[in-house]
């Protein structure tokens, strides 16, 4: 299975975004023991029980930049593109308001967002995802900088 490591921001929120929608998008149940934990700032999801934490993640989800933190060269980066410019290190995916994002939202209403792909990219299993729009349901509470992180996570994943 996988392990999302999310950097910086509302890094548990996103985590659980990430959760309900990689469970609708792939129509199974996600079980206990799947783990979220927290260490300065950064929140690991583990998908299963045999997910070892302390192997490399797969995709890091970064919320914003975080002193001292350097992910490795062969890394997924899922980037706010709204925060201050990030190093790269590897594959990235940009999201958030900005023009520049490759993943952005036309439209945000209370408990919904219309998802925009701006650019075409390649997931992790090679999959083409093309330019595209889509209807995203969320919490009302959820804060859309999240929201946009967890769809983008769940794309490329």
């Amino acid at each position: 299975m996988a392990i999302i490591g999310i950097v910086g921001g509302d890094s548990r929120e996103t985590a659980h975004l990430f959760l309900q929608m990689h469970q609708e998008k792939f129509k199974k149940v996600i079980h206990e023991p799947y783990k979220i934990t927290e260490n300065d700032g950064i929140s690991l999801v583990c998908i299963d029980e045999n997910t070892n934490p302390n192997k490399e993640v797969d995709i890091w989800i970064v919320q914003e930049a975080v002193n001292n933190w350097q992910p490795s060269s062969e890394s997924n980066l899922i980037i706010n593109a709204d925060d201050r410019p990030i190093p790269v290190y590897g594959r990235a995916l940009s999201y958030g308001f900005n023009g520049k994002a490759s993943v952005t939202a036309s439209s945000v209403t209370d408990g919904a967002m219309q998802v925009c792909v701006q650019r075409g990219f390649t997931t992790m299993n090679g999959q083409v995802v093309e330019p595209q729009e889509f209807k995203v349901v969320c919490p009302h509470d959820a804060k859309p900088i999240n929201v946009l992180g967890a769809v983008s996570a769940c794309i490329l994943f």
